[in-house]
């Protein structure tokens, strides 16, 4: 989960989804921030039983905003019903909630926090830039306690994830029917696990990783009021590393592989006079050079609104 103060517009597209998204053919969510720069400071602080959170929003100029977000879990200073519950959802059918015969687990313990900063520029009427960064944390640990010979014996596992966002976007607004963007980005995620066999004497660490860059733009033309033609590029790097390493027996083992993924789209969308009946048609071609293999992906969606409370939807 992210801070709810950061997110002021979430959307969930399942299937038909806008052909500039990558991975998103079956469905994606869109989380947005503020795009408009704040004219006024603003501050936002809230505490429910299980997190504290503060967002704040600070003029540094007269066309730029700064935005600070930050929450963490209550669980360092004190814990809710309401927390244990949460955590008994986040452990439910792992060994954490029930280990295996002769072991007995003792001191778990579930802690998050994440934080955000952006900032947002209006260079001009007709250019604006904003600039994101994003940090999440959560960790899981706990000790198994087992006797061996009438020796007490014990060891922590854990479970470790970092998630952390950076962006560039800039937009130039050509003139009424004509804009062009440009978004440059990279993310990364880290997951560190240490598994304690304490029974064996044995400690089994996994590392994943997955680091992505991408750079991505997309020019938008107005054919008319109720009609629009975007046509995009977007290169994207993936990395994704493993790593396996058990000391008894000493075994380690390092996999890193790297893909590069070529795309091209464009997009029409057709909205009737009456604002009722919306047809979004596009095409993606992804290449994906370390394979030499080319992806073509159509996307359909077409809306419908019967009455004020009825809508018919078709996505492919």
């Amino acid at each position: 989960a992210i801070n709810p103060q950061i997110t002021q517009k979430v959307n969930l597209q399942k299937s038909g989804t806008s052909a500039a998204y990558s991975d998103g053919v079956s469905s994606t969510i869109l989380m947005e921030s503020e795009k408009k720069v704040a004219s006024n400071f603003k501050a936002i602080a809230g505490v429910n039983l299980i997190d504290a959170n503060l967002f704040l929003a600070l003029p540094t100029g007269k066309n730029s905003s700064l935005q600070l977000a930050g929450r963490s879990s209550l669980n360092s200073v004190f814990t809710t019903p309401t927390y244990d519950s949460y955590f008994d959802r986040v452990t439910q059918d792992t060994e954490v909630e029930e280990n295996v015969e002769k072991i007995i687990n003792s001191d778990k313990t579930f802690g998050f926090f994440d934080t955000s900063l952006r900032w947002l520029y209006e260079i001009s009427k007709k250019d604006n830039i904003r600039v994101n960064f994003l940090y999440v944390n959560n960790k899981l640990s706990f000790t198994e306690n087992a006797t061996e010979i009438d020796r007490p014996i014990s060891r922590e596992s854990s479970v470790r994830q970092n998630s952390l966002g950076a962006g560039i976007f800039y937009e130039r607004k050509w003139n009424d029917k004509v804009a062009s963007t440009v978004q440059l980005y990279e993310s990364d995620y880290k997951l560190e696990a240490i598994n304690a066999n304490v029974l064996d004497s044995q400690r089994f660490l996994q590392e994943n990783s997955v680091s992505e860059t991408g750079v991505k733009t997309i020019t938008a033309i107005s054919l008319d009021r109720n009609e629009k033609l975007s046509l995009g590029y977007q290169l994207l790097e993936t990395k994704v590393t493993n790593l396996d390493d058990v000391d008894n027996p000493q075994i380690r083992s390092l996999i890193a592989e790297v893909v590069r993924t070529h795309s091209g789209f464009a997009e029409i969308e057709l909205r009737s006079k009456n604002k009722k009946t919306s047809l979004r048609g596009g095409l993606r071609y992804n290449y994906l050079d370390k394979f030499k293999e080319s992806i073509i992906e159509p996307r359909l969606h077409i809306s419908h609104k019967l009455s004020d409370k009825i809508t018919v939807e078709g996505a492919a």
